[in-house]
């Protein structure tokens, strides 16, 4: 519950009590590898992270998500036709 934990202390101020918490982000690896991924988007769309950074694939169902919570996704690529590919699911 890792992602949990610091978006709560996050939001709380409780790392920086003295300013106003500015927006954040989430990094995602989306990959078929990684087993996590839908218990961290379960986790980021409890807290309703606003922003949310994907990376090695892109998914419609996880940019729906965000979305639909309000939230924006940006897609981390290294080239042109993988920049072409989120777009197209999306992101």
């Amino acid at each position: 519950m890792r992602i949990g934990s610091a978006v709560w202390r996050h939001l709380w101020g409780w790392d920086n009590p003295q300013s106003l918490s500015a927006p954040f982000a989430v990094n995602q690896i989306v990959h078929r590898s990684n087993g996590r991924i839908d218990q961290n988007l379960a986790v980021c769309e409890k807290w309703k992270v606003p922003i949310i950074i994907t990376s090695l694939g892109a998914r419609e169902d996880l940019n729906a998500a965000v979305h639909d919570w309000g939230g924006i996704t940006l897609h981390d690529i290294i080239d042109d036709p993988f920049a072409r590919k989120a777009v197209e699911k999306g992101a």
